[in-house]
């Protein structure tokens, strides 16, 4: 672990020219499966990634990452801590570091959950130099965006329908400026990209193919 401006941070990789940033889910930085896509994502793209701590205390530490299972009234409690407007700042910030950074010729961002709202931001004010988003997606900045975008769906979640990402794609279309990955997987929830079920090999497989996406 180091930091990332004021943030403690895991940080793997020791590229001297690409930098990573991956913003969390709910469930926060230290969840195993996370650091273990940042390790791959060193490996396979030749990169330093970095996880910084977005919500300090504010995590969720129980439940997954689809909010009929977490338990409501941890939710509740920091909600106020967790807030967008509250963290998008510091994840600004946090791209803005290594941008300034004049060891790294490129800076790319990974949103997962919650973080995808703050890299589809990130992408549109061009502080990137490419976005691999979660959803969900719903009111987001990605028509706006000023670099290419990967988009990785799952057909069931909770707080964004199939049907309404559809919409979004078609919005997308029509602002074809700019590279788009889009990227949808049948029969699994939002999180699998993260948590993905090892014993499910629906769930297993799509975990893979989006990390093999993400780095392709």
């Amino acid at each position: 672990n180091g930091k990332l401006g004021r943030l403690d941070a895991y940080i793997t990789g020791d590229d001297p020219d690409v930098a990573v940033l991956i913003v969390h889910d709910l469930l926060g930085w230290e969840t195993p499966n996370l650091r273990l896509l940042a390790d791959h994502y060193a490996r396979e793209v030749g990169a330093t990634v970095y996880i910084p701590n977005i919500f300090d205390d504010g995590k969720l530490k129980k439940g997954k990452p689809d909010l009929n299972v977490f338990d409501q009234t941890e939710y509740g409690g920091c909600r106020g801590k967790i807030s967008r407007e509250r963290r998008h700042s510091e994840i600004a910030e946090c791209a803005r570091i290594l941008r300034e950074d004049k060891r790294y010729k490129k800076v790319g961002a990974v949103g997962y959950g919650f973080g995808g709202p703050a890299v589809s931001i990130l992408s549109a004010k061009g502080v990137v130099d490419c976005a691999s988003i979660t959803g969900p997606l719903g009111g987001l900045y990605v028509e706006r965006r000023k670099v290419p975008v990967q988009i990785l769906v799952a057909q069931h979640d909770e707080i964004e329908p199939a049907e309404s990402i559809l919409i979004i794609f078609k919005d997308l279309v029509n602002s074809m400026h700019l590279d788009i990955d889009f990227n949808y997987f049948a029969g699994v929830e939002q999180d699998c990209f993260v948590h993905g079920d090892t014993g499910s090999k629906v769930e297993h497989e799509a975990m893979e193919k989006a990390r093999i996406a993400v780095v392709g």
